[in-house]
């Protein structure tokens, strides 16, 4: 009886959330009930994830990233919904905010909960597609070495992709920066 109330919660509060979502336009309540929806892992979100992924204001996009990443890790994207979402992320990482490169980067290649980098190496990526792979292959060269770094990171969960991931991180190895090193 508690799980079904639990649930139902849940339920409840994820409804009232995207109620809420429908007329909001102060991006600053935007962002806060993405944050508040990513927590919930709930499939039902996604539409709206995606959507505000193209948000103009940077945290809207930040925890739309963050929501289906937290969907990726669970392994709660129907399948056929996968390539256009994993579409969407790999946008972010060519953001114009560093902040939402970042979480891209980690919905791509951290399986950890919350992109914590605390999954041991045998855990699969989030999304283990090649060109997901090819997309922090790309950010090994990003200006930032924290992108650089968080890139490399995620390429060492591509154990499906053993030969491409070592390949990447030779090039990754071989960086002037001894934080992506």
């Amino acid at each position: 009886e508690d799980n079904a109330n639990s649930n139902a919660e849940r339920d409840a509060m994820r409804k009232a959330l995207l109620r809420a979502m429908e007329s909001e336009t102060a991006s600053e309540v935007r962002w806060r009930v993405l944050y508040a929806l990513a927590a919930l892992r709930d499939p039902a979100c996604l539409e709206l994830f995606c959507a505000s992924t193209s948000a103009q204001t940077v945290w809207e996009r930040f925890f739309a990233v963050r929501g289906i990443a937290e969907l990726a890790r669970a392994r709660r994207i129907r399948p056929d919904a996968l390539d256009s979402t994993l579409d969407l992320v790999l946008r972010r990482l060519e953001d114009s905010d560093l902040r939402v490169q970042l979480e891209a980067a980690l919905c791509i290649g951290d399986p950890s909960p919350g992109g914590r980098g605390t999954s041991s190496r045998d855990a699969p990526p989030p999304f283990s597609q090649r060109r997901a792979l090819d997309g922090l292959i790309g950010m090994l060269q990003a200006s930032s070495a924290t992108l650089a770094a968080v890139a490399a990171r995620g390429i060492g969960h591509f154990r499906s992709r053993t030969h491409e991931a070592n390949n990447a991180l030779v090039l990754a190895l071989s960086s002037p920066e001894a934080q992506i090193r």
